[in-house]
């Protein structure tokens, strides 16, 4: 009878969204049984993978990977969230405020793209202390040459465990909120669109990591752009 042993080694972690996941290491003889031994299945978990090795003093040792969760935390409770920030080029042409600086740095928009007056009145930029004459002398322009600006962007994420496949997350893709969870901030006059989710299996479980992305500075996501791209199983009941 081949001999098969636990051999000393043993790891495991809990995140904070209740996935565990656990490692144990065994000795066993013969290549056949390497396929086969249990390791216990440790906090009731499934098998998830398994490494094998050959040990120089003959027999192989087993490495059995477990993951999963014990299903006692509701995803609310056990989700983790994360800002992704950057920022992003955009045409002048978008600013909220293009009206504004149109007037001010004599931006036109011709055949699509945008573009400046080589100089501009110098009251146009400051009338602090200058006479009636200084304010319209005219002075190079500082946006001249320039086609985009840097944008604020944010993808928020919220990723958790759940025992059952995640449909409704799927359904939400494309629709839009006005709020994130637990009563996270949103900026003034923005909103936020639901990206698709990334889902992977876990042992019993799905490890689902929600997408949502800011819309641009001053504007929102247009709702009737979107709705006939949404997801299409419902995705308005979702909470």
């Amino acid at each position: 009878m081949p001999n098969s042993f636990q051999i000393q080694g043993f790891s495991a972690n809990v995140d904070e969204r209740g996935l565990i996941t656990a490692e144990v290491p065994m000795y066993c003889e013969t290549i056949n049984e390497a396929l086969t031994i249990s390791g216990g299945n440790p906090f009731g978990l499934p098998e998830f993978s398994r490494s094998i090795s050959q040990v120089e003093t003959g027999g192989y040792e087993v490495r059995i990977r477990y993951e999963g969760t014990q299903g006692k935390k509701g995803e609310e409770e056990a989700s983790t969230y994360e800002f992704d920030t950057s920022f992003q080029e955009d045409s002048y042409a978008n600013h909220p405020d293009w009206p504004t600086l149109a007037e001010k740095y004599g931006g036109t928009i011709v055949n699509g793209q945008v573009e400046w007056a080589e100089q501009i009145p110098r009251g146009n930029i400051s009338r602090k202390g200058l006479s009636q004459a200084k304010q319209s002398e005219q002075v190079a322009n500082p946006l001249l040459g320039t086609k985009t600006y840097r944008v604020f962007m944010v993808v928020f994420r919220r990723s958790y465990m759940t025992r059952n496949f995640p449909l409704r997350q799927i359904e939400a893709v494309m629709t839009i909120r006005e709020k994130l969870p637990k009563g996270l901030p949103t900026p003034k006059s923005r909103n936020w669109l639901i990206m698709p989710p990334k889902i992977s299996k876990r042992g019993r479980d799905w490890e689902v990591t929600e997408e949502w992305m800011l819309s641009a500075p001053g504007k929102k996501w247009n709702s009737e752009t979107y709705k006939s791209l949404a997801g299409g199983f419902g995705g308005d009941n979702y909470v």
